[in-house]
């Protein structure tokens, strides 16, 4: 996985930039960088997708800037059900020392890790509001940056 991530980071830091009037962020910066968005799952970690069963394990979020930042900053991923409702809302608030990331993880889990007594019996009970389509929103020190979308089957 860490291999697939170096691989996809050092191609983009090679090629020229695809999101017109991308400018560097500097630390401090109140810009708000643009990255580049891409998911897998378990069931293929080294092959990016847009399309999921909520039966493959946690959907994996990669956001990848196009260069190294550093400083405080808080990035915020809301993962929304195809019916608009927030499913998941993981944040992380770092301070990054230079030189600074340049790829982070964000996450979405269908299911607990240990699915109880119904769900080993029932599997597709209460699966119907996963099926469809879902939304990303990326956030960092609070603006929007990246709105994706993926689509999920549960049958």
């Amino acid at each position: 996985m860490k291999l697939f991530i170096l691989k996809v980071a050092w191609v983009l830091a090679c090629l020229p930039c695809p999101i017109s009037g991308l400018a560097p962020a500097e630390a401090g910066s109140r810009t708000a960088p643009r990255p580049v968005v891409f998911f897998t799952d378990e069931s293929q970690p080294d092959r990016a997708s847009r399309q999921f069963s909520c039966y493959a394990g946690p959907v994996n979020a990669f956001v990848l800037f196009p260069e190294r930042i550093s400083g405080r900053h808080v990035l915020e991923g809301r993962w929304l059900k195809p019916d608009g409702a927030i499913q998941e809302r993981i944040l992380i608030a770092r301070d990054l020392a230079p030189p600074g990331e340049q790829a982070f993880r964000l996450w979405l889990r269908f299911h607990a890790e240990r699915p109880g007594v119904a769900d080993l019996l029932f599997p597709d009970m209460d699966n119907e509001e996963f099926d469809g389509e879902w939304n990303l929103n990326v956030f960092w020190d609070g603006d929007l940056i990246s709105a994706s979308t993926f689509t999920v089957r549960c049958g």
